[in-house]
């Protein structure tokens, strides 16, 4: 690249291109109150019954804090999720190992439920989150997926 502008350019999209473009709708899970816990993995349950009637879906969330310091965070789930139970569990979710959460209710429309979770150094929490399924299916989804995928947006779980 000669033009200096470009390439100038190229950079800032590259290293800084968070700041470029931005949403209007919230993430469905977010985590608040502290920059060094991280949310890593979202998942379908490994025990779970894709074809279950109970109108449950259980998904797996894995968290970790990255630098060894200690964390206090808020796990917030989105308004258009509904949130039956959530538990901890160990990394292989195995249900001999689940201590129950206290849900708290969310502190504006956007945010349904409230999670508080304590961090020590280097520490990964595995959580099995139970949502309400949607009684109907986004008419954009494609046969060709594979059921044991997790679609969270806007419009429900699918």
């Amino acid at each position: 690249c000669t033009d200096p502008d470009l390439a100038t350019s190229v950079r800032f999209v590259f290293n800084d291109g968070g700041r470029i473009a931005s949403s209007p709708y919230r993430p469905p899970i977010t985590i608040q109150g502290a920059r060094n816990v991280f949310l890593e993995t979202c998942k379908r349950g490994e025990n779970d019954d894709f074809l279950d009637n109970s109108g449950m879906t259980l998904i797996i969330l894995r968290a970790y804090e990255a630098f060894g310091g200690h964390a206090s965070v808020r796990l917030c789930i989105g308004g258009h999720l509904t949130l039956l139970k959530a538990f901890t569990t160990n990394l292989l979710e195995d249900d001999d190992h689940d201590q129950e959460l206290n849900i708290l209710p969310g502190d504006d429309r956007d945010t349904e439920a409230i999670l508080q979770l304590n961090f020590r150094g280097f520490e990964v929490k595995t959580l099995k989150l139970y949502v309400k399924q949607a009684p109907w299916r986004f008419t954009g989804q494609t046969e060709s997926k594979r059921e044991s995928w997790v679609n969270i947006d806007r419009l429900g779980i699918y």
